[in-house]
């Protein structure tokens, strides 16, 4: 590489993640905008299903080495530079990257093409590594910026371990969608059919499944019965309501009993496609192992989702209804 005059460079140790983040990419759009700057490379786009916003910002002071000179052609310097790509494009130099191996992309000064080379961790003198090149779209690009005003704390953390398992399981069951409802302190996932069917319905709070399982304790016992609700009715069939209802005939008085959860402390329902989930279901491979993802909610907003990428990014992904219009 000696000789070599860069505009742009950037080395990695984790490659790995790197390389998980952009195959989560390429699952949810075609094509992306990379925006280098002297302090932060940032990547935002809109995926297919047009359900989400994706996020992504690298922190280059975790870089092993990062260098910026891009310049205009008077030779002052550009605040940022866009590299618009085909995702599938930029995955396919990098798809046989494992763990443990390590990766730098450049932008020779004059060049019209990002180069790529792994790094890999048999390979003792990286000199010896193949370049692999990546075209360069000519084509504009949108930075998203959150209108919504979330809190800095998350409504709630779940293990990404676990929240791959959810997504999991709405793919296999054959689900339609993931609805999510967002809580003040915890989180519901329920797979949707096809036929509107609820196929599964699991709770977190604090990392706990509520509902699911035997009642551990009074406490918990007593959360429960305090977001319950009944209501009785001459009717002799149930009436339907967004919560879900449980029957059972009262034989004293010939009456039919409706217990209805009352969602008291729910601040945003989603359904996410069943293409996005399936993209979700990856993402515990951008981050190491035993990470939490953070979910943030406010009412009439996007829901967010917050992961770590390795030790130098973050991803986050903002979910929307399709048919709505919330940021």
């Amino acid at each position: 590489m000696d000789g070599e005059q860069f505009s742009f460079f950037m080395q990695i140790s984790d490659a790995y993640t790197f390389r998980n983040t952009i195959q989560i990419i390429k699952s949810e759009t075609d094509q992306a905008t990379m925006i280098l700057s002297p302090d932060t490379i940032e990547m935002s786009f809109v995926n297919n299903s047009k359900c989400a916003v994706h996020k992504i910002v690298l922190d280059i002071n975790e870089f092993h080495i990062y260098k910026y000179d891009i310049r205009n052609e008077d030779g002052t310097p550009m605040n940022e530079f866009p590299i618009t790509f085909r995702t599938n494009e930029m995955f396919g130099p990098i798809k046989n990257i494992s763990r443990k191996d390590g990766i730098m992309i450049f932008l020779l000064k004059g060049d019209n093409k990002l180069s790529i080379r792994p790094i890999k961790s048999s390979t003792k003198n990286t000199g010896k590594s193949k370049t692999l090149f990546v075209k360069i779209k000519n084509a504009g690009h949108v930075r998203f910026a959150s209108k919504t005003d979330y809190s800095k704390e998350a409504n709630v953390k779940v293990a990404s371990k676990d929240f791959v398992d959810v997504c999991t399981d709405a793919n296999t069951m054959k689900c339609n969608y993931l609805e999510i409802v967002g809580q003040k302190n915890g989180v519901i996932f329920r797979g949707i059919l096809p036929n509107n069917e609820v196929i599964f319905n699991t709770p977190f709070e604090n990392q706990n499944v509520l509902f699911g399982g035997s009642i551990r304790n009074i406490s918990e016992l007593d959360k429960i019965l305090n977001n319950l609700q009944f209501n009785q009715s001459s009717s002799s069939s149930s009436g339907s309501n967004s919560g879900g209802a449980a029957t059972s005939n009262n034989n004293s008085s010939g009456l039919k009993q409706n217990l209805n959860i009352v969602k008291s402390e729910d601040l945003m329902t989603i359904k996410v496609p069943i293409s996005t989930v399936k993209a979700l279901s990856k993402i515990h491979n951008i981050s190491v192992q035993n990470t939490w993802l953070k979910f943030f909610f406010v009412e009439g907003g996007a829901t967010k989702l917050e992961s770590p990428i390795g030790t130098y990014g973050t991803y986050c992904i903002y979910l929307r209804n399709i048919n709505t219009n919330n940021n």
